[in-house]
């Protein structure tokens, strides 16, 4: 029995009443039925709703009479309904490659341990700041940090000091710039950390570089067949700052004066 068929079909030779059954009044239908595939109609003689009645059950549904030779139709929910049909689900889960791929993953993440720890540092770079010894060096006061953010704060620091992202300062400075923490929005345990540089970036003269278009990018990525998709959160913390540039960069925390390396 196909259960893809739209609407409940009956070919006009079956329609015909037999002599003790009363008569059936088809009533008129806009509805046009096409058979798989076709273009055109078929003849759609009218329609009249009835009683079908299985082993188990009665339902009420309408039936569509065709003029032709073809075969009676019954749709999916008419059957389904008088339990003609049942669907069973065979499937089975197997989950070995999912395993298979957490194996994996363990094996390249304990072959190469050293490498997953920490932010790490672009090797063979060091970024130079040009500054411009003109501008009168500011040490800006320091910015009283909330009690609630200093264990957060002090986390951070002692974090970015292991990963050698910053260092503390010892001695006189010329520049101090604060500090500004603000809890991290999904968890107020954990701080971010932001250096208010407004002051001292008018020390430091801007490089120009020529910015790629997205034209350039596609003309550069022709006939490449394997992509990488790259997380650059704390990007910036890569780049190791020369020596003679790391003093501008200074800020103040409660636990003393530290700068980016």
């Amino acid at each position: 029995m196909p259960t893809e068929i739209m609407i409940d079909k009956l070919r006009i030779q079956k329609y015909s009443p037999k002599t003790n059954q009363p008569p059936i009044t088809l009533c008129k239908t806009n509805t046009k039925v096409y058979g798989y595939g076709a273009n055109t109609p078929l003849p759609n003689v009218g329609k009249f709703d009835i009683e079908i009645e299985s082993s188990t059950r009665i339902v009420v549904t309408t039936i569509y009479v065709m003029q032709g030779t073809c075969g009676s139709l019954l749709t999916y929910e008419t059957a389904l309904a008088l339990n003609l049909i049942k669907l069973t689900i065979n499937a089975t889960e197997n989950q070995e490659p999912e395993v298979q791929e957490e194996n994996k993953l363990k094996q390249l993440l304990d072959k190469y341990n050293d490498r997953y720890h920490g932010v790490g540092k672009l090797k063979d770079c060091q970024v130079h700041l040009h500054i411009n010894e003109t501008i009168t060096p500011s040490p800006q006061p320091h910015r009283r940090i909330p009690f609630h953010l200093r264990k957060g704060l002090e986390q951070e620091l002692t974090q970015l000091e292991h990963e050698g992202i910053i260092e503390k300062v010892h001695g006189p400075t010329s520049w101090v710039s604060p500090l500004v923490v603000v809890p991290k929005p999904k968890n107020s345990n954990k701080v971010r950390l932001c250096v208010d540089m407004r002051v001292a970036d008018k020390a430091i003269e801007r490089e120009r570089h020529i910015t790629p278009t997205i034209d350039d990018l596609i003309n550069d990525l022709n006939g490449a067949t394997v992509f990488s998709k790259l997380n650059l959160n704390q990007g910036y913390y890569q780049l190791e700052l020369a020596p003679e540039s790391r003093y501008i960069t200074t800020f103040s925390a409660h636990k003393g004066l530290r700068r980016h390396t």
